[in-house]
């Protein structure tokens, strides 16, 4: 599949209300303000047994919604800065704006998500995954030194063609962690990049920023199958 074209208008093979971009709301949504410390996922009697459940925890659908939250919680995040740069006002969020009509979300109905089994040797899981998220705002903003025009549009491109990995740890107090990596884990090779972002604010172009880790548009600070395994003994 060719790379979608980073549109800031969606012309074809897109959707305001689709199913896939609905559950993507709901991932973000349900999951943003989570507290991993009031979740407990079970008990375990060591670190090895912790590891194995959590990874018996993410079926296919759970690693799917796990690749989305990554990807696109920054639609939850309150306030949100793109490149040092407030976009939203501080109490609200590109999901309360959606569901206010302030702005539309225009997801790809052809996008590509792969994700594979577990290898159990070394707790990792292979994904790819090919589409965009387009956030294009429907009136004026002007307000607390935050500007904003009609059409204004921020898009998040993803073409992960290769295998990207995501790695499942515990930590020592027994919480549950992905860690996403551009290459094989233990690898000297990190060159490759998730994708890019396009944006208009006030109407001017913001220029192309490349997202070389998921980290740097991660705006939540735990995954979706967040909690904590009771060790015994700890």
């Amino acid at each position: 599949m060719a790379l979608l074209s980073p549109l800031p208008l969606c012309l074809t093979g897109c959707n305001n209300y689709s199913p896939i971009l609905s559950h993507i709301v709901d991932v973000i949504k349900n999951n943003f303000n989570k507290n991993p410390n009031e979740i407990k996922l079970g008990d375990a009697n060591d670190y090895n047994e912790a590891l194995t459940n959590f990874k018996s925890l993410l079926n296919q659908q759970q690693r799917e919604d796990e690749i989305i939250y990554s990807q696109f919680n920054f639609i939850g995040q309150k306030g949100i800065k793109v490149n040092s740069k407030q976009i939203l006002p501080n109490n609200e969020s590109i999901i309360d704006w959606y569901e206010q009509g302030k702005c539309n979300l225009y997801f790809p109905d052809n996008y590509v998500i792969e994700v594979n089994e577990f290898n159990n040797a070394n707790d990792f899981f292979t994904y790819r995954f090919q589409g965009w998220l387009t956030i294009q705002f429907t009136a004026d903003f002007n307000q607390d030194n935050i500007s904003i025009k009609k059409g204004d549009f921020l898009q998040f491109v993803f073409n992960i063609r290769a295998n990207f990995y995501a790695q499942a740890s515990i930590d020592s107090n027994g919480f549950t962690n992905l860690t996403y990596l551009t290459s094989k884990p233990n690898s000297n090779s990190m060159e490759i990049v998730y994708g890019f972002i396009e944006w208009t604010i006030n109407g001017q172009a913001m220029g192309t920023l490349s997202i070389a880790n998921l980290d740097e548009i991660n705006y939540s600070k735990h995954i979706v199958n967040c909690g904590y395994y009771q060790i015994r003994g700890n």
